[in-house]
């Protein structure tokens, strides 16, 4: 008798139907799925080798950085342009500016607390 149960129908049909979804399930998600894009010719390409540039969405940007960047995108050994160039000194100077900001606070709260600390102990208490 133990042996029928693996031969009847329902459990025969259970079988099949786990195979098809073990077979069936990950190559369906894989028809389903994004594919990378179909490789085109070079001259359709607007930028350096294996990457598809869309340089149209640049023109969202400010005009002091579209053409620097539209010029670092599109050429083989660009040169920045002057606003991107400078970029990074403006970067520095804010963040050395900032710290200063930062270190001064530091010191105004130290020396408030301190000037705390040598207050009696008696006459901050109400």
């Amino acid at each position: 008798m133990a042996g029928t149960g693996f031969r009847s129908p329902e459990v025969i049909l259970m079988v099949v139907a786990g195979v098809a979804v073990a077979i069936l399930g990950p190559y369906t998600l894989y028809r389903l799925g994004p594919h990378a894009p179909k490789v085109t010719s070079r001259e359709a390409k607007s930028g350096p080798p294996g990457i598809d540039l869309d340089i149209g969405e640049l023109d969202t940007l400010p005009d002091s950085l579209r053409d620097g960047a539209k010029l670092l995108l599109t050429t083989e050994t660009p040169t920045p342009a002057e606003d991107i160039a400078n970029l990074r000194a403006l970067r520095a100077a804010e963040a050395s500016q900032v710290r200063s900001e930062t270190e001064q606070q530091m010191e105004d709260l130290r020396t408030a607390l301190l000037s705390l600390l040598d207050q009696p102990a008696g006459s901050n208490l109400h």
